[in-house]
């Protein structure tokens, strides 16, 4: 499954039937020309209507890290990783939160039950780890890749320690 992305696993899901059912959702589609029509089922005045997936919003193509829009932290907000996340012997400058990377699996890899098979993810520049703790706490198994020593210790450490799915870490 190379270059297909898993849109109905990342959705965003509704806040309540409301905010399902609201045009404002959707306010920015105005102009009776924007947007391709394959995409849109009826029209309200200026405004187009989406189709309502049950399953929620596409997903978004933006993720933020600090809470500068807080009118669209409902959308999808990643706190950056904590202390307590990184670790405290971890000294690698750019970790990235376990969250951040599990939503970004699930966008491209199929479930290990939907494909009867196991998933493998490949991160050729492993860093501190965080994509391998992501795809183990997924059900994925994980190749990682890091030419630096203590990048190496470091994401080594913290694959063991923080996967919630740690059989083996040598082992694919």
């Amino acid at each position: 499954n190379i270059g297909g992305l898993n849109i109905d696993e990342c959705r965003i899901p509704f806040r309540d039937e409301k905010d399902k059912k609201t045009l404002e959702s959707f306010r920015h589609f105005e102009g009776k020309d924007y947007g391709d029509e394959k995409y849109f089922s009826a029209n309200a005045g200026n405004k187009k209507q989406c189709n309502i997936h049950p399953g929620g919003r596409w997903p978004a193509n933006l993720i933020w890290l600090d809470p500068l829009f807080v009118e669209y932290d409902h959308i999808f907000m990643i706190p950056k990783p904590s202390r307590r996340e990184k670790g405290d012997y971890n000294i690698h400058h750019t970790v990235k939160p376990v969250d951040l990377m599990e939503r970004l699996i699930r966008l491209v890899t199929p479930r290990p039950s939907v494909v009867n098979e196991e998933v493998v993810v490949l991160d050729p520049f492993a860093g501190s780890g965080t994509t391998g703790i992501a795809a183990r706490n997924l059900g994925r198994k994980f190749i990682g890749y890091e030419t630096d020593k203590n990048s190496f210790d470091i994401a080594k450490r913290r694959i063991k320690e923080k996967s919630s799915n740690y059989p083996d870490l040598y082992a694919i």
